[in-house]
């Protein structure tokens, strides 16, 4: 193939035309398969970014020659080799090339080798690299295993913004809250200048500060506690249902819809989050991997009958753990009071569209994308 035979001349060096330096290894390359198949040299051999030297000799960022080097293997062959040990890198330098694929590739390879260890640099890669599946997922993992991920090697190089956000989270998973006065006191002794933070970290702690003010343990003795301060409990097992605020004499008053969950030591109903939009009736509502998905509807503002309704195909997915809503890609159709169901990891939507109750099609949050089903034998509606 033409690709075996350019990699058998840059194996011999036969008519290759530009050098690429990266650390201090000088890699010789074809330039014409380079701007073919690599987004960076691609817009630098067009727009001159880089001058070249009368050598042909081009230098690029500070990254791995040994995850360049695979880059290169993947232009010259079509395969790449991934490992537990080059992954990082590999990411790093293929995000800087523009090889968006193999960004995914390696987000997918942390997503299915991720444990205690490694999580949290995992993390720290998605954030950095606006990798949101996988920043969802690590994240997820860290609050459910934080026990063993606050015993692992990196946990006290994470940053006090990092740590505060994961004790601050409600769906933190430990097997003792009062375990976590240990998990602090090593951070916080691990550099002289994290002292500063402890005040606000202590605080994070879900114990009543008049126990903790009783409590034997070093690190409150410099601590100052308020008083009569409500301890919200962590949301690890809750009922979670979605509410509306109607008026039975005019429902068309209805604006507001929550989420609302239930708080089991104070016996209580208290609001999670409030809707992203307002004067909408008749949505769908699922739930997926714990993420509650809102699907559709009508606005409320005119009477159902009136011609003039306007109906939604947008879709939102709140995520529970972040507490962030975020608005996905809408639906094929605009729908209301259609049936709508979480099953199998996507969301099901059947029914009610604009003259046509037998449409059906489902949401795969992996892909951001909506796909048609066949279309039902009877009509269908919430």
């Amino acid at each position: 193939s033409i690709l075996e035979h350019f990699n058998q001349c840059r194996s011999r060096n036969l008519y290759t035309d530009v050098r690429i330096k990266v650390q201090d290894q000088i890699f010789h390359c074809h330039k014409i398969l380079l701007d073919a198949s690599c987004p960076y040299f691609k817009s630098s051999f067009s727009f001159s970014e880089h001058k070249e030297e009368p050598n042909n000799l081009i230098e690029i960022g500070d990254f791995s020659a040994v995850a360049f080097n695979e880059l290169l293997n993947y232009i010259y062959t079509a395969q790449l080799t991934i490992t537990a040990d080059t992954v990082v890198e590999i990411l790093q330098c293929a995000d800087f090339l523009g090889f968006r694929s193999i960004v995914k590739s390696c987000s997918g390879f942390l997503l299915q080798h991720i444990n205690s260890e490694n999580c949290l640099k995992a993390f720290q890669m998605a954030d950095c690299y606006s990798l949101h599946h996988l920043a969802e997922q690590t994240w997820n993992f860290i609050l459910e295993n934080f026990d063993a991920v606050s015993q692992s090697e990196d946990f006290c190089e994470i940053t006090y913004a990092c740590l505060l956000k994961i004790l601050s989270s409600d769906f933190l998973k430990v097997f003792l809250e009062i375990d976590l006065l240990s998990v602090i006191d090593k951070w916080v002794s691990y550099h002289s200048e994290r002292k500063k933070h402890l005040q606000d970290l202590i605080k994070c702690v879900r114990i009543e500060h008049s126990t903790l003010s009783s409590l034997d343990h070093k690190i409150l003795s410099s601590v100052e506690f308020e008083k009569d301060v409500k301890i919200k409990p962590r949301l690890n097992k809750v009922i979670v249902l979605v509410s509306r605020d109607t008026n039975p004499l005019h429902p068309r008053n209805s604006v507001k819809s929550d989420i609302i969950w239930y708080n089991q030591d104070y016996k209580c109903w208290d609001t999670l989050t409030s809707f992203p939009f307002d004067h909408r009736q008749l949505y769908g509502v699922a739930v997926v991997n714990n993420n509650i998905y809102i699907t559709g509807g009508v606005g409320n503002e005119v009477p159902l009958f009136d011609t003039n309704k306007i109906v939604y195909n947008e879709c939102w997915e709140f995520n529970v753990k972040l507490s962030k809503w975020k608005e996905i890609f809408p639906m094929n159709f605009a729908r209301f009071n259609h049936a709508t169901s979480g099953f199998l990891n996507s969301v099901f939507v059947v029914g009610v569209r604009i003259n046509n109750y037998e449409d059906a099609q489902y949401y795969d949050p992996e892909d951001n994308s909506w796909h048609e089903l066949s279309a039902l034998s009877r009509h269908i509606q919430s």
